[in-house]
């Protein structure tokens, strides 16, 4: 898995001697949303470099550079360009990580359109029969040093029904979702998703945010805690139709002494008179016991 996005590999498909430092003038930004507060100021205040990101996420340098990821110049600031490979290899797109924190974190190359990170590597989801859906590239890195399938979502509201094609031929389909809005609009738009839904289990990592989190809180029991949360995923349909359960149960004690009531028809005629609906109370009466007496003469 390692070798896949490596130079010579098919995967960053960047030349050798491309220049290292990519300049403004070769390199624009482009708004994907996530950065939609920062259109009219295009320059990062922080920067950030292959270094600090190896440091920050605890994963070697040059594991990351075997991934295709470089440092780069961007707009005067320091930045780590990430490429994004289709399934055949090609660089489709690329992403440029800009800092570290804060919510001017990520930049599209200009012209590029989202895409999912790791087509490059779903071969291997079908060969092993699963792979897992995390938001963004630095979940996709975490898993992949640990050889477990995973495809980034470069940002939850921008997943497209579209992109589930993709995942043809993959048996299952573990999603990561995250303890905040994000999760949310992840599982909302995964669980809406037709194509998938029937293969869908949700993975939820506790007290840890994402698969990076639980790799920084204890990388030797990484493998051990995440192999936990696998099997203790829990397919969509099967959540469904227990949250549809509950739901209807909530509902049945909500109504159930009005519903066993002896006298409902009295009773809905005095809630009528109550609220100040006047006249409605014989013409009720007449098409409840119509209704009563077409239900008595039918066989069943």
């Amino acid at each position: 898995m390692k070798d896949l996005f490596s130079e010579g590999g098919g995967g960053s498909f960047i030349p050798p001697n491309m220049p290292a430092r990519l300049h403004a003038t070769g390199e624009k930004p482009h708004s994907n949303g996530q950065n939609e507060r920062a259109s009219g100021d295009v320059r990062s205040k922080h920067g950030c470099t292959l270094k600090e990101y190896s440091e920050e996420k605890n994963l070697p340098m040059d594991f990351l550079r075997g991934l295709g990821l470089r440092d780069v110049t961007y707009f005067e600031k320091s930045a780590i360009r990430i490429p994004y490979p289709d399934e055949e290899g090609q660089e489709a797109a690329v992403r440029f990580r800009v800092s570290l924190d804060g919510s001017e974190k990520f930049r599209w190359r200009s012209g590029n359109q989202p895409l999912p990170y790791g087509l490059r590597l779903l071969e291997e989801a079908r060969a092993v029969g699963f792979v897992v859906l995390v938001e963004g590239e630095s979940d996709c890195h975490t898993l992949w040093f640990y050889e477990i399938p995973a495809l980034g979502i470069p940002g939850a509201s921008n997943w497209r029904d579209g992109w589930a094609a993709h995942l043809d031929g993959i048996e299952k389909i573990y999603a990561v979702i995250e303890p905040d809005q994000g999760g949310e609009t992840l599982r909302e738009k995964l669980t809406g998703c037709e194509v998938i839904r029937e293969r869908l289990h949700l993975l939820e990592l506790g007290e840890h945010k994402d698969p990076s989190a639980l790799h920084l809180a204890n990388p030797g029991r990484f493998k051990e805690w995440f192999g936990i949360a696998l099997e203790d995923a829990k397919p969509w349909v099967e959540l469904e139709r227990a949250e549809a359960r509950a739901t209807s149960q909530e509902a049945w004690e909500h109504c159930s002494e009005l519903a066993k009531a002896p006298n409902i028809l009295e009773r809905f005629a005095a809630e009528l008179a109550q609220s100040g609906v006047a006249g409605e109370v014989i013409p009720f009466r007449f098409v409840h016991g119509k209704f009563r007496r077409s239900l008595s003469n039918r066989a069943f």
